[in-house]
Parts: structure tokens; sequence; C-alpha cells
């Protein structure tokens, strides 16, 4: 068996740490839990929007049936019975 440097190939020396390992490791996950956090933050706000626009929605809904005379809305007109 012949020496590496014998070779002429370079000796890599092991410096006995993972210091290097674990921070490209971490800097590797970063974007990848900033992009999950900023997605988790849009559809969130697009939920709570969804809702609160749809309780406003029936509440001028009411106002307008009210306005004319209308009975109120049946709000379990359509769905299933078993449910």
């Amino acid at each position: 068996m012949q020496n590496a440097a014998a070779c002429g190939r370079a000796q890599a020396h092991y410096d006995g740490g993972m210091g290097e390992i674990w921070g490209a490791i971490v800097w590797g996950l970063i974007p990848t839990i900033v992009v999950a956090g900023l997605f988790a933050f849009v559809i969130r706000s697009i939920l709570r929007m969804d809702r609160t626009e749809r309780k406003l929605y029936a509440q001028v809904e009411a106002e307008e049936r009210l306005k004319r005379g209308l009975p109120p809305r049946d709000e379990t007109a359509g769905r299933s019975a078993h449910r």
C-alpha cells in the first residue's frame, strides 16, 4: 500500500469537530422553516378572512331581509338531515 503523499494526492486532515456539519444543517433548514411559516401564515389569514366575510355577508343579508319584511333565512335549508 502506498502513502497518499507519495502518490501526489493531498491528504485531508480531520480536525475532530462537528461544528461545520451542524452549521450547514441549520443553514440548510432555515429557508425551509421560513417558507413553511409564511405558507401557514398566508393560509391562516385566508381562512380567517373568509370566515369574517361570511359572517358579515350573513349580517347584511339579515338586515336586508328585515327591511323588506321577509322572514329570517332558514339556516338548515339545504343541509342533509343526518349531518
